[in-house]
């Protein structure tokens, strides 16, 4: 699975605190994510994972990897009908063992959005 182009990430802290004010909240157990509609005609994805929930990069950094893959694998993540900001962020502790088990979050967002 390749990086996330630019185009599709959020970046800026003005996109960030737009999607934490304005989201509609999703949770999934210690994971969660807040939806916004953008008027960019694609999707834009953010992750807000800190030290004190996921203490090792590399276990933030596979989090991000398995919480991107449904989307990398869905035709339709280009197009201009799923047109949002995604704000992935932790809410609790997680372990390493646990990262795996998200992997069904990223679906859940994906068919949340194309519902």
């Amino acid at each position: 699975m390749d990086m996330l182009k630019k185009a599709f990430r959020l970046k800026t802290k003005e996109d960030f605190e737009r999607v934490f004010r304005k989201g509609k909240p999703l949770f999934f157990g210690a994971v969660a994510c807040k939806i916004v509609p953008n008027t960019l005609g694609f999707i834009r994805i953010g992750f807000s994972f800190g030290k004190k929930h996921i203490s090792s990069a590399v276990s933030r950094n596979r989090l991000r990897r398995v919480l991107i893959e449904p989307f990398s694998q869905d035709p339709q993540f280009k197009e201009v009908h799923s047109s949002v900001d995604i704000a992935f962020f932790s809410v609790k502790k997680v372990s390493k063992e646990q990262i795996e088990d998200f992997a069904s979050v990223g679906e859940s967002v994906v068919r949340y959005i194309y519902k």
